[in-house]
C-alpha cells in the first residue's frame, strides 16, 4: 500500500524518489534524500565555497606580489618589477632588453633617426640618468623584498644572484660548482666608487679571499705586517674574517653570509 502523503520527493532531477526522512539543504532550502543532500552532489544555487585553505592563502599572497611580463607571448611573473629604460614597462629577465621585446619606443626612435639621417643617441646623459635611476630602483626593491623574508624574500635573493652572476668577475680557474658570488664595497671610494661584483671559491680560506680582493680592488695588502692596518670582510658592521683560516663555506654553513650577498671590504686600524 502506497503512502503518498508521507515523506517528500528528492528535488534532484535525476532522482525524485520518495524519501520518508527527507532533509532540507541549509544553503538552497530544497528537500533532498540522504544521497543528494550535500551541496557538492546537487546543483546547489545557494552554496558559496568561500573557505580558503593554507595553500590557497599562500598562492594569493604570491600572486599579490607578482608582476606579469608585458611581452605579449610571455606568461612569466616576477616578484620585483624590472622596467625597460625606453618604454618603462615591466619585462621578465628573458625580455628585459629593448631588442628582446621589440620595444615600440626604440623602434620609433630608430625610424625617426633613419628619416632624419641621424642615429638615435643611446649614450646621451639623459638616457644614462634614466638607466641609473632604474637600476637604483631595482636594487632598492630587491633589497627591500629580500629583507622581508618568506617566499618573497627568497625570490628576491634568487633574482639578485642571477643579476650578479651576469656581471661578476673572478678567477676562471675556480670550477663552476665551487663558485659563490658577492657584491663587495671596497675602501678608497675614489678608486672603487661602486661595489665590485666578484666570484670566489667556497673552499678558499678567508686569508686567500682577502688576498684576492686586495688585487681586485687594487688595495695594498699589509696583513702580514704586525703593526699595519688589516684588511677584513664585514657584513653590517660584523667582522667576518677575524679568523683568516676559516673558509667561505664555513660562513655559508653558519648562515653568516649567503650566495649573492652584499659585503664590505675595508681597512681596520690596529687596536
Amino acid at each position: 500500500m502506497e503512502l503518498p502523503d508521507i515523506g517528500k520527493q528528492c528535488a534532484h532531477e535525476e532522482c525524485q524518489q520518495l524519501d520518508f526522512l527527507p532533509a532540507a539543504c541549509a544553503h538552497c532550502s530544497k528537500t533532498f534524500c540522504k544521497y543528494h543532500l550535500s551541496p557538492f552532489v546537487h546543483p546547489c544555487q545557494g552554496f558559496k565555497d568561500n573557505v580558503l585553505t593554507d595553500s590557497d592563502l599562500a598562492e594569493k599572497e604570491r600572486e599579490r606580489w607578482q608582476v606579469k611580463c608585458s611581452f605579449s607571448d610571455c606568461s612569466k611573473k616576477d616578484m620585483v618589477p624590472m622596467y625597460c629604460v625606453k618604454c618603462n614597462q615591466h619585462f621578465c629577465l628573458s625580455h628585459r632588453h629593448a631588442d628582446q621585446h621589440s620595444c615600440k619606443v626604440q623602434n620609433s626612435e630608430k625610424a625617426k633617426a633613419l628619416v632624419s639621417g641621424k642615429k638615435a643617441d643611446n649614450s646621451s646623459k639623459a638616457v644614462k640618468e634614466v638607466q641609473g635611476k632604474i637600476k637604483e630602483d631595482i636594487n632598492a626593491k630587491l633589497e627591500e623584498a629580500r629583507a622581508s623574508g618568506g617566499s618573497k624574500g627568497a625570490m628576491a635573493a634568487k633574482l639578485q644572484l642571477m643579476r650578479l652572476k651576469g656581471r661578476a668577475k673572478g678567477d676562471n680557474a675556480v670550477p663552476q660548482a665551487e663558485r659563490v658570488f658577492f657584491s663587495i664595497a671596497c675602501p678608497h671610494p675614489q678608486q672603487n666608487p661602486k661595489p665590485l661584483d666578484v666570484w670566489m671559491s667556497k673552499v678558499w680560506s678567508l686569508g686567500k679571499a682577502v688576498d684576492f680582493m686586495a688585487r681586485q680592488a687594487r688595495v695594498k695588502n699589509r696583513n702580514n705586517q704586525a703593526d699595519a692596518p688589516k684588511l677584513h670582510f664585514f657584513k653590517e658592521e660584523v667582522c667576518l674574517s677575524e679568523t683568516f683560516d676559516k673558509t667561505i663555506n664555513d660562513l655559508l654553513n653558519e648562515g653568516a653570509i649567503f650566495d649573492g650577498d652584499s659585503l664590505e671590504f675595508k681597512l681596520v686600524e690596529k687596536q
